[in-house]
């Protein structure tokens, strides 16, 4: 009978440790699950909050490019967007919704964005204001511009026909088939400029001087509405056209380094730096439709060559040794520059037509000449071939933050009032 009452007892014991393991497993089972619970709400919470995000960065593209001018439009300014997205940590598909409005709070180029982001039951809303803030093209006074005191232009056989009157695009031909006999010198409705400019009274000298005989080939305004030649003035002073280029050679390499940064393509002379490999010849120097800004680098031991018939409009920065020949009309500003010490020396042989303006300067002072117009090379200064450059500057405009807030996900916050 003893034996048998400590068995029983034994047994009571093994029951109750089983159901104390029970207990046990069961809390493992149910804290390991609200564990999980609660790290997948968060990893939807951030998810949420990154298709958020997405949605802004998107909402800015469509800014840029365009795309919500229709909406604007017809919409009391507002325009809306939605889609689908992975977030990029932790691979979820979601959904993005968003709402623009512009020149919100009366401010031209500022927008305010709400935007919500929904990852599988979750959803986060972000309101954020944005101030676009685009690079500007400096308001020239010439055609061509050299900034270094010591590095100025060569002309080499025919000088180069300059003119500093406002001209407009040929209108009713492809820009691309245009020649200098198209253009009609001061048909634009801007003001005018001077043919060419320099920044001391030693260099209107010496370029009037490279020009020889043919300086009857640089005109531009005399400040009374008319035109004059030689038109090569020191517009760092007192000029036909009333005003002072306040600009140094560092002013424009420190701009054309901000310019960089809104490149649409940057051209190391073998190949675009846009993951195709296109030629130089594909069309990627932009158009009057689609304006680009363009940097060309090219191998710093070598003059990067680009023949053949080249067409582009847009802003074009030249950081490295060039050699244009045969045709190359281009509408926009042409900066030719390089940072550091070194010089950048740019030939444009052929038939080159640039409408717009043409600015030289390197870091340094060198006395080797950065601009060499050879050929028979028309440069017309152009407010509407600036206007091309100053659209492509604008397309890939920074935006700053003006205000962030993350509030409570409300739909009627997404409808268009």
């Amino acid at each position: 009978m003893r034996g048998t009452g400590h068995s029983g007892q034994a047994l009571l014991a093994v029951l109750v440790l089983c159901l104390l393991l029970g207990l046990t497993c069961a809390s493992l089972v149910i804290i390991s699950a609200a564990n999980t619970t609660a790290s997948q709400n968060s990893v939807r919470r951030a998810a949420a909050l990154t298709l958020a995000e997405i949605a802004i960065e998107r909402a800015k593209t469509n800014i840029a490019s365009g795309s919500f001018n229709g909406q604007f439009a017809a919409h009391n300014h507002q325009a809306t967007d939605a889609g689908h997205a992975e977030t990029p940590e932790v691979s979820l598909y979601g959904s993005y919704a968003v709402r623009v409005r512009e020149e919100y709070g009366g401010v031209s180029g500022q927008y305010l964005v709400i935007s919500q982001g929904t990852s599988g039951r979750t959803t986060r809303q972000v309101n954020v204001v944005l101030r676009r803030v685009p690079a500007t093209v400096p308001d020239l006074l010439a055609a061509i511009t050299l900034y270094n005191p010591n590095a100025l232009a060569s002309f080499r056989g025919v000088p180069p026909n300059v003119c500093g009157l406002d001209t407009n695009l040929p209108s009713g031909i492809p820009f691309s088939s245009a020649k200098a006999s198209d253009c009609v010198p001061g048909s634009g409705d801007g003001p005018d400029a001077v043919g060419i400019g320099v920044h001391d009274d030693q260099s209107v000298v010496d370029v009037i001087a490279a020009l020889g005989s043919k300086t009857s080939r640089v005109i531009g305004t005399n400040g009374d509405g008319g035109s004059q030649y030689p038109s090569v003035y020191n517009v760092a002073a007192t000029n036909p056209t009333g005003r002072v280029d306040c600009l140094t050679a560092p002013d424009i390499v420190e701009l054309a380094a901000g310019y960089e940064g809104a490149a649409d393509y940057v051209y190391d002379g073998s190949s675009w730096y846009d993951g195709e490999g296109h030629a130089a010849s594909d069309g990627n120097f932009g158009s009057t439709a689609s304006p680009q800004v363009v940097v060309v680098r090219g191998p710093s031991t070598s003059t990067l060559h680009l023949n053949g018939c080249l067409v582009g409009a847009g802003l074009l920065i030249i950081d490295s040794d060039v050699q244009f020949g045969g045709t190359f009309n281009y509408a926009g500003l042409i900066v030719i520059t390089r940072t550091g010490n070194a010089t950048v020396s740019v030939e444009m042989m052929g038939t080159p037509l640039v409408m717009g303006a043409i600015v030289a300067a390197n870091a340094g002072i060198d006395s080797t000449s950065i601009l060499d117009l050879r050929g028979t090379a028309d440069v017309f200064f152009s407010r509407q071939g600036l206007a091309y450059a100053q659209q492509a500057l604008s397309k890939n405009a920074k935006f700053q933050t003006v205000f962030y807030m993350e509030k409570k996900p409300d739909a009627a916050d997404l409808e268009i009032e």
